[in-house]
């Protein structure tokens, strides 16, 4: 009869929300190598810059490199439960490994050609810069012989990026170049260690389950500051992947948190999944996702120095708080 009235997977999730250390359930959350996480790089050689840079192409022709994969561990440490207000705080550590048995054997040796991203990215920080600013930025690049675009390995694109251009900056204005190394994924995962306070415990029930409340102690994304003015990016209510609210149907929208998007994004109801007997739901980001806001004062993401066109965000201050 007891049974029959409480169906044990309902007994199973009411006992999850109380996160007790010693349960299964916790476990796996804290430590994830059961867990396979892929994460794929989709990379574009730029073939023609020569005859572009010359005028003689006037397209660049760009060809895609095969996805690079890596796994993506992640481990849940230095929790602290805080029963006073029923919230978690917990540090969580993200890295990736390479997996030769998913990758096209040298990849990682290939050479490429690309755009010399810290060099565009000064030069279009400077745009609206005086003409001393400007000055002293040309006189750096002639220094350093840098160009617009570089050769370099897959590896060095991804992890070990140095232009000269910043080289040569840092001798002159150190405090104005925080990095040398701007290798895509090392900027995304230089800093690995992240602190977050989310919900639990019967008191916030199934619908905020996780939720967070701060992340690195604030209510908004990095590099947005209430105290400075700056565009409300809220990460509030949303995960960060690993759990997520519970009893979940398909009317449900998801605020998922990845730092490596640098926003907080709804995923939607997709489908229905089956793997043998059981249910599940697939939820998916819509391709409008990064599109303009209709009220533009609303969006924290549209760009500082004009309306990025659709698809597109700044991640500036995210990543690098400018």
């Amino acid at each position: 009869l007891f049974l029959h009235m409480h169906k044990p997977t309902q007994l199973i999730l009411e006992d999850r929300l109380t996160m007790r250390e010693f349960m299964p359930y916790f476990q796996w959350w804290k430590n994830t190598d059961d867990v396979l996480i892929t994460c794929r790089i989709f990379i574009f050689n730029f073939t023609n810059t020569h005859r572009w840079l010359h005028g003689t192409d006037d397209q660049l022709a760009v060809e895609e490199v095969v996805p690079i994969v890596y796994r993506e561990t992640l481990v849940h440490d230095n929790v602290q439960f805080h029963e006073h207000n029923s919230t978690m705080s917990y540090v969580t550590r993200r890295r990736l490994v390479f997996m030769p048995d998913r990758n096209v054997p040298g990849i990682l040796n290939q050479t490429i050609t690309v755009p010399n991203i810290a060099l565009l990215g000064v030069a279009a920080r400077m745009e609206e810069d005086n003409f001393f600013m400007k000055r002293g930025f040309n006189f750096i690049y002639a220094l350093s012989r840098d160009s617009v675009f570089r050769q370099m390995t897959v590896y060095d694109y991804l992890w070990n990026m140095r232009p000269p251009i910043l080289k040569e900056a840092r001798k002159y204005v150190p405090g104005m170049v925080p990095t040398e190394n701007v290798g895509v994924l090392q900027t995304m995962y230089e800093d690995n260690e992240e602190h977050v306070n989310v919900r639990y415990g019967k008191h916030y029930g199934n619908d905020q389950f996780f939720m967070m409340n701060t992340y690195e102690y604030e209510p908004t994304v990095p590099g947005f500051s209430l105290a400075k003015g700056d565009c409300f990016a809220s990460i509030q209510n949303s995960t960060e992947g690993a759990t997520y609210p519970q009893n979940l149907d398909e009317h449900s929208a998801l605020i998922y948190w990845r730092k490596t998007l640098c926003r907080a994004v709804a995923l939607y109801f997709d489908r229905r999944v089956y793997r043998g007997p059981l249910l599940g739901y697939k939820y998916v980001l819509p391709d409008d996702s990064y599109d303009r806001l209709p009220n533009s004062t609303a969006d924290c993401y549209k760009g500082q120095f004009g309306l990025l066109e659709d698809g597109m965000t700044d991640l500036s201050k995210c990543s690098r708080d400018q």
